[in-house]
Formats: structure tokens, sequence, C-alpha cells
């Protein structure tokens, strides 16, 4: 189509085209360029991924030892009320075998213990 235009300009520059792309030195240096830009958008693209890789490790990393830290603190305040809850079973307990020793009735122990 460009070929049967009549303005000089146009037909010029598509008859230099047509001899560029039949010279072979031309069309491996085209190809190199070529070359050249896919391989610098793999490059790019590898990295984008090693990048979001490592920021995925570190991310978890980070989140683990955040996890593992809140988990800590909740065993240790779990544990904290357990041991306080066993030591005063513990205690009542004593404290309701000291009484029936002393003869107290069932009664008097509960109206104690409510009222503490």
């Amino acid at each position: 189509m460009l070929q049967q235009t009549n303005v000089q300009p146009i037909q010029k520059a598509v008859m230099i085209i047509h001899q560029m792309s039949e010279d072979e030195k031309i069309q491996e240096l085209a190809r190199l360029r070529e070359k050249a830009m896919h391989d610098e958008a793999s490059a790019l693209s590898s990295a984008k991924k090693e990048g979001l890789a490592v920021g995925r490790a570190e991310g978890r990393a980070e989140g683990r030892a955040e996890g593992r830290a809140e988990g800590r603190a909740e065993g240790r305040a779990e544990g904290l009320a357990e041991g306080r809850a066993e030591g005063r079973d513990k205690r009542e307990a004593e404290l309701v075998e000291s009484m029936r020793k002393n003869g107290l009735s069932e009664e008097q122990i509960s109206k104690i213990l409510s009222s503490l």
C-alpha cells in the first residue's frame, strides 16, 4: 500500500526499509536488540518474583515471632490464673477439712464459704 503512494519521501522511506530488512548485519543487530529487550524484561520479572518471595518469607518470620510472643504471654497468664485457682481450691479444701475436724456441720461450712 505504501509502495503505491505517489508521495516521493514515503516511497523513498519504504525503499530504505526494504533494503535494510534484507541486510544481514542490520537483521543481526535487530535480533540482538530484541534479545536484549527480552533478557531485560526477564531479569526484571525474575527480580520482582525474588523480591516478592523474600518479602513473603520475612513477613511469615515476623508473623511467627509475633505469634510466639503472644502465645507465651497468653500461656503465662493462663498458667498464673490456673495456679492461683488451684491454690485457692487447695486452701479451701484444707479449710473445709479443718472445719469438719472441729465439728462444724455441712450447713455451717456452706454459710462460711459463701460469705468469703
